[in-house]
């Protein structure tokens, strides 16, 4: 794999860039779309997943914003987590995702931590406020069934409860 070569070329790669940006070798992996180079970073360093750059960005941002699906799962894996980190002005990977319409992203980050629905923006926008503005429609009706199965399974919660008593 071109990451092991140049590590041996080089052993000390994964802490150069350091020196010269805010952004780790994970970030750059991560807006390149390099999902092998992600996968080998993140075991190599797994502490990088949850870098912010000077930006306000972690790797899963970045993927999210330029709709990097698996590195998205990559990332994941390591910290489910990763999909509520809050980047600059508190926003979260599902907000990217649901801002730049990227539907499969939106329904992973879902599945995977539907309590991230609840998080806000600075601005107090949820990730169902900021596709609607964007008319990124797809990822609207994707957090909607969401929603509303949410709300159905605590309906259903709350009547088995009282039909208990």
């Amino acid at each position: 794999m071109l990451l092991h070569q140049l590590l041996q070329e080089s052993p000390l790669i994964l802490h150069t860039n350091a020196l010269f940006s805010s952004d780790n070798p994970l970030h750059v992996a991560s807006s390149a779309g390099h999902v092998d180079f992600v996968r080998e970073i993140v075991r190599l360093k797994p502490e990088f997943v949850k870098q912010v750059n000077e930006d306000g960005f972690s790797p899963i941002h970045i993927a999210s914003a330029n709709g990097h699906l698996e590195i998205v799962r990559e990332l994941l894996r390591v910290d489910q987590g990763l999909c509520r980190i809050e980047g600059r002005n508190k926003w979260t990977p599902l907000h990217f995702a649901a801002s730049r319409g990227w539907p499969n992203l939106v329904k992973e980050m879902l599945l995977v931590c539907p309590q991230s629905l609840q998080d806000v923006t600075v601005h107090k926008e949820t990730s169902l406020h900021l596709p609607i503005k964007n008319s990124q429609f797809e990822a609207v009706t994707h957090l909607l069934v969401k929603l509303i199965t949410l709300i159905i399974i605590k309906i259903k919660l709350a009547l088995s409860f009282v039909l208990k008593y």
